[in-house]
C-alpha cells in the first residue's frame, strides 16, 4: 500500500492536454493531507497602483518557500496571481508554516504588503461538502504541473478568508524565508498580435464539467492550427533584464544582505546576465 505522504509522487502523469478533462486522470487527495491558501490582502488596489509584479512575485514566493522547506519534495500546487494554493502531505505542515510565516514577514518588511496564509485539513474540506482531486500533466522531461477538480480548493479558500482566527497560521517569531531558486529576470513578453487573452471558465456543477472538452474543441476550430502556437511565451521573444535592474529587484528577497545566501545570489545574477544577456558561453552547459 502506498504511503499517504507519497500519494502525489505515485500518480501516473498524463501527457496530452485533452486528458486534463478526463475524470479517469484524477485521484482523490487523502483526508490526512492539508491545504495551504496564500494571497495578498488588498491585491486589487495594489495592482491598480501598478504593483502587479510585486503581487505576482510574492504569490510565487510562497510556493518557492514551501518547496525549500520540503527539500524540493514534489507536491501539487496552483498559482493564483496574488497568491497560491498548496497541498501538503502529513508531517510537513510545521516546516512549511514556519517558512511561510517568514515569507509573510518579508512581504511586510520589504514590500509593504500583507500576506495572508491559512491552513485547512483536507478532512475539514470534505466535512464541509468539498472534494479535492488532482491529476499530473507532464510538460518537458520530468516536469509536471498539477490540475485540480472538485471545488474543494474554493471551500478551503473560504475557510481561510472568512474564519482567519481559526485557520491563519501562527506567528513563529524569528522564522526566516528561504527563497533560494526564486528569480524574475526576463523582460515583459510582448503580445505577438497586440493582445494576450486569459480565459477563465468555471463549471457550475459536476455535470457541467462535461462541457470542457467541447469548449476546447471549439477553441481549436477558431484558432485553426496548433493551439500551442498561440502561447505568447517563445524563446525568440524573451529578453534578459540588465544587471542592476535584476539586482534591485532581487535584493528584496533577503531579510539580511550581509549573508551567505545573498552573496551567492549576487554571484549567480552576474553569471546569469553574462550568459543569457550577453551570450557569453559558460564552460559546463549549453545556455540555449
Amino acid at each position: 500500500m502506498t504511503n499517504s505522504a507519497d500519494f502525489y509522487e505515485a500518480i501516473s502523469p498524463i501527457t496530452a492536454f485533452e486528458d486534463v478533462f478526463s475524470p479517469e486522470a484524477y485521484s482523490e487527495v487523502p483526508a490526512d493531507w492539508s491545504v495551504v491558501v496564500t494571497d495578498i490582502k488588498g491585491s486589487t488596489k495594489a495592482i491598480e497602483a501598478g504593483r502587479y509584479k510585486d503581487v505576482n512575485l510574492l504569490g510565487v514566493a510562497t510556493i518557492v518557500a514551501a518547496q525549500n522547506a520540503m527539500n524540493r519534495k514534489p507536491f501539487p500546487y496552483v498559482f493564483g496571481g496574488d497568491g497560491a494554493t498548496l497541498l501538503l502531505p502529513p508531517g510537513s505542515e510545521d516546516a512549511v508554516s514556519r517558512a511561510l510565516d517568514g515569507t509573510r514577514r518579508l512581504a511586510r518588511d520589504n514590500f509593504d504588503m500583507e500576506l495572508r496564509v491559512g491552513l485547512v485539513s483536507v478532512r475539514e474540506v470534505i466535512e464541509r461538502g468539498g472534494r479535492i482531486e488532482v491529476a499530473k500533466l507532464q510538460l518537458v522531461g520530468d516536469s509536471c504541473i498539477a490540475n485540480f477538480r472538485g471545488g474543494g480548493l474554493t471551500v478551503a479558500e473560504r475557510c481561510v478568508k472568512d474564519e482567519p482566527e481559526t485557520y491563519e497560521i501562527a506567528d513563529f517569531g524569528s522564522a526566516a524565508a528561504d527563497l533560494t531558486g526564486l528569480s524574475c529576470r526576463w523582460q515583459p513578453i510582448p503580445a505577438k498580435k497586440g493582445l494576450v487573452a486569459s480565459i477563465l471558465v468555471v463549471a457550475q456543477s459536476r455535470a457541467h464539467e462535461a462541457g470542457f472538452p467541447k469548449l476546447l474543441s471549439q477553441l481549436r476550430a477558431i484558432l485553426s492550427d496548433d493551439i500551442g502556437a498561440h502561447n505568447p511565451v517563445h524563446a525568440d521573444n524573451m529578453r534578459y533584464k540588465p544587471l542592476m535592474e535584476t539586482l534591485r529587484g532581487e535584493v528584496r528577497y533577503h531579510q539580511r544582505l550581509l549573508s551567505v545566501p545573498f552573496i551567492l545570489r549576487f554571484l549567480e545574477i552576474v553569471a546569469a546576465v553574462l550568459i543569457f544577456k550577453f551570450k557569453i558561453p559558460p564552460l559546463l552547459f549549453n545556455p540555449a
